[in-house]
């Protein structure tokens, strides 16, 4: 068989027989240059690809690696009957390479040499070709791959877990059935290791198998929970910081506890969630939530935040059950906690002594936070309790009816967190403190109106006023939220409600008009998030600053993200032209694919470099400073300086987007983009109320009580006469 490609000056030919197979080529008119190919191969046992990193015209045959060679730095394309015509008469460069399933099963036989470790190194970088992927599966160098791990120590060991890291990403095949005894031995105590290097691969592999259905929460969850190192520990303190890590081992931390978290269900929620107190890890989440500057946990952050939200709809919708154990138990916590007994239930303030039926509105969560006021503050609510005994009927104050509609106001409030585009409540962390905050609230604006039983509802507006208040509130810690939720006095509530009242929010706290709004909020958010990337493929100008040396004159840089949003493409000019560049003409890109964060103002590298101007110049420029990131720690792909507030906005909200994260500000420095959804979320919801208003319909605060089914789906006709009966 002999291919002749022609392509410019240049001819190469392949030549194959069964004696001898040589490559060659022939350049401007030279000598051709062969080279014998590796006699131990069959002619079958080679390839043709095609490799459009190296031109033909900057191609020295002396420096091409022998085509038995398996170390590929750029990604190749196997010719097959549908593409060989095609790069044919592209006149393509062609190698000649063995087979991936030959390099495949040599890797395995070499896995188990001596020189095993250099195989298991070059691994990684084979995995990402699918055709060496699907032969190393097949020919069972999984279980080979994983008798490695087993038996591998320090950077041996971590070598190994990179390679099965880049096999599981690149194929859903061979990794379906791990012993757990490799995942309780091997793969745990390297999640929990102090070394970052084992750490970091044995963290993202846990993260794929979690995500994966062949093992779930329930199967990590066992062997974190079963393992000597105290695996759940070193996850927390990984993330809380305590155990010197980097930020993508931090992150991944953080990561595969999510992961954990939404992979449970049901009871698995449940035991989660005794895990996660154990640890207090809801308040490290916190703590990094009020001190934490950088962006990169934000998203998951947020993620966290979504699943105690979760958590929480899920305990309001579990129905109180006294044979339950566990139910029981925290009914016994409440009434010993409040001081009487099992079948005093209404001094509590309900009207039966049915605590499951009274509580059926807020379920295991309502009385999980009465609970833990009793536990709290025991003699103040004991207190309370005899006080409100000794009070006429209608002018007392039900503690038990009070919970229920401040914990309908509490779940109702934070409902929003879970939103896509959510912004940040830390408060909803501590749901119970805030639960115990809020009944103070309550408490104090009662005696201070002198209440009776009938003004519950009218008590739950106000403390639903400053609920709704407080979000909108810049605080520092959750004590300040605290202290201005307890705090608020009654004139400063009802003075809030009544603005409200003016502007028309008192219809927006109705519960129909909560969800319009939600709803609004998500288009408003895809709208915005459109309009970003929408700007940046567009394209816009930016001034060039030197490396070191400030801004240059008359330079300027125009960026233009590409439509399919995988490379930034860029070119420097010297003038700002008429008509924006478009893509051919802006020959520079950045690969997206590359980008790991996003670092703004004096986190970004350009600060860094032209801090010893700083201290001599004016430093309008760096509040718009900001860079994106790359795999290398502390170097940047690409760094800008925005002309205006609003640029900067737009395009670190792209970045923002393409990175997967949130486009809120959740730095909390910059406020365009709140400010520009809440506008266009007002606008569209008065547009959308404006015809209710005109039409006074009203809007009930409460969606209807549903009837109850009919005892039986057997309709029959009635015997005695025409009539239809059950």
């Amino acid at each position: 068989m002999l291919i002749n490609v022609r392509s410019g000056d240049e001819r190469i030919q392949y030549s194959l027989d069964q004696n001898m197979m040589e490559l060659g080529w022939i350049i401007d008119n030279l000598q051709p240059k062969f080279q014998q190919l590796d006699p131990k191969y069959k002619a079958s046992d080679y390839v043709l690809a095609v490799q459009q990193a190296v031109t033909p015209a900057s191609m020295d045959p002396s420096d091409t690696p022998a085509p038995s060679s398996t170390a590929r730095r750029v990604p190749v394309e196997y010719l097959t009957n549908q593409n060989l015509q095609m790069h044919l008469r592209e006149g393509v460069e062609l190698l000649l390479l063995v087979s991936p399933t030959v390099q495949a099963i040599e890797a395995i036989a070499g896995l188990s040499d001596s020189d095993s470790k250099r195989i298991v190194f070059g691994l990684r970088q084979k995995f990402e070709d699918p055709l060496f992927t699907q032969g190393f599966v097949a020919n069972d160098g999984v279980p080979v791959l994983l008798n490695i791990i087993r038996e591998s120590v320090r950077n041996s060991l971590a070598y190994a877990l990179e390679s099965f890291l880049a096999l599981i990403r690149n194929t859903d095949q061979g990794w379906d059935a791990i012993p757990y005894e490799i995942i309780l031995n091997v793969l745990v105590p390297a999640v929990a290791a102090t070394q970052v290097n084992i750490c970091r691969p044995a963290l993202a592999i846990a993260i794929k198998m979690v995500q994966s259905p062949h093992y779930g929460f329930q199967l990590f969850h066992k062997a974190l929970k079963d393992s000597p190192q105290k695996a759940y520990q070193a996850l927390v303190d990984r993330i809380s910081e305590r155990t010197e890590t980097d930020s993508e081992t931090r992150r991944n931390a953080l990561i595969l506890m999510n992961e954990l978290h939404s992979a449970a269900d049901g009871d698995e929620l449940s035991e989660f969630g005794e895990v996660l107190q154990e640890h207090d890890f809801s308040k490290i989440i916190l703590a990094i939530f009020e001190q934490s500057q950088s962006e990169y946990l934000t998203s998951e952050l947020l993620r966290y935040q979504s699943n105690i939200y979760r958590d929480i709809v899920r305990r309001r919708n579990t129905q109180i059950n006294k044979n339950n154990p566990q139910h029981s138990n925290i009914l016994s916590n409440l009434l010993m906690g409040a001081d009487i007994h099992y079948n005093q239930v209404q001094q509590l303030g309900f009207a039966t002594d049915d605590l499951p039926s009274e509580l059926q509105p807020v379920g295991l969560l309502g009385l999980q936070c009465m609970v833990h006021f009793s536990r709290t503050h025991k003699e103040y609510l004991t207190k309370f309790i005899s006080e409100q005994a000794a009070r006429t009927d209608g002018r007392r104050c039900g503690f038990g009816p009070a919970s229920v509609e401040v914990v309908k106001a509490l779940v109702e409030n934070f409902q929003s967190a879970a939103e896509p585009n959510a912004s940040k409540e830390p408060a909803l962390l501590v749901f119970e403190d805030v639960y115990i905050w809020a009944m103070q609230l309550f408490l104090n604006l009662w005696g201070y109106m002198q209440a009776n039983e009938a003004d519950i509802p009218k008590v739950v507006q106000l403390v639903q006023t400053q609920l709704e208040y407080m979000r909108t509130v810049a605080w520092s810690t959750v004590d300040h939220y605290r202290f201005q939720l307890v705090n608020a006095s009654f004139k400063e509530v009802q003075q809030r409600q009544l603005q409200n009242m003016e502007a028309g929010r008192d219809l927006l706290l109705k519960p129909t008009c909560r969800s319009l709004r939600d709803k609004i909020h998500k288009e408003v958010g895809d709208f915005v998030r459109n309009q970003r990337l929408q700007c940046m493929m567009n394209g816009s100008w930016f001034p060039v600053f030197a490396p070191r040396g400030g801004r240059q004159r008359n330079a300027f840089r125009f960026f233009r993200l590409s439509p399919n949003r995988r490379f930034l493409h860029y070119e420097d000019f010297s003038e700002i032209l008429d008509s924006p560049p478009e893509l051919p003409n802006l020959p520079k890109r950045v690969d997206l694919s590359d980008a790991t964060d996003l670092a703004l103002y004096s986190a970004s590298p350009l600060f860094a470099r032209n801090r010893g101007r700083v201290d001599d110049e004016p430093v309008d420029w760096m509040k718009w400073t900001f860079s994106v990131m790359g795999q290398e720690e502390g170097v940047s792909l690409v760094d800008f300086v925005a002309e205006s507030q609003s640029q900067f906005s737009e395009w670190t909200d792209g970045f923002r987007i393409l990175l997967g994260r949130t486009i809120s500000s959740a730095s909390g420095q910059i406020k365009e983009t709140d400010d520009f959804i809440n506008t266009l979320l007002d606008y569209e919801l008065q547009l959308r109320l404006l015809e209710i208003r005109l039409g006074q319909v009203n809007i009930p605060n409460e969606a209807p009580l549903r009837p109850p089914p009919p005892p039986s789906l057997a309709f029959l006709p009635s015997p005695h006469d025409n009539a239809w009966a059950l």
